[in-house]
């Protein structure tokens, strides 16, 4: 793993959105969003820290019914996935709870939101080239409204 540089490869497909892939981009954007007003309202009755238990042990809950989702995890691979558990599962599921006590939960969905934006300007910085002019647009209004919600939010 010593001297990787990191990269990153074209997407598999540039054509346009089918029906079905903005019928998958709706369901998607409405899970993620939902989340966080279901963190909002367990807030209520729970303290944060268990607010991330639960999150955690509905999720396992869930993928207890799908087996195929089950993989053996090779062993030089176990302390990467334990790293990525807790930067990427472990940490959020705890930190939004926490924010969510200050913010409304239509700040803390936007500021998270951000990530795709984020996303994009890594890939572009991996990819040495920018995203085509309708795609920056896009990632100019994106940008341009959650920083206004920031905005807002901190006034």
């Amino acid at each position: 793993m010593a001297n990787k540089i990191l990269t990153t490869a074209e997407g598999r497909h540039a054509g346009a959105f089918s029906s079905g892939d903005w019928s998958r981009f709706l369901g998607i954007g409405l899970i993620w969003g939902a989340s966080f007003l279901l963190i909002e309202l367990v807030l209520w009755a729970f303290e944060p820290g268990l607010v991330t238990w639960m999150r955690i042990g509905f999720g396992a809950a869930a993928l207890a019914f799908l087996p195929s989702a089950r993989a053996s995890i090779a062993r030089e691979d176990r302390s990467r996935l334990i790293a990525v558990a807790v930067l990427w599962v472990a940490v959020p599921f705890t930190l939004f709870p926490l924010a969510q006590r200050f913010v409304t939960s239509a700040v803390a969905g936007m500021l998270n939101g951000s990530l795709p934006i984020m996303a994009a300007i890594v890939a572009a910085v991996l990819l040495g080239r920018l995203p085509r002019r309708l795609q920056m647009f896009g990632l100019a209004i994106g940008a341009v409204g959650v920083a206004s919600i920031a905005v807002t939010a901190a006034v």
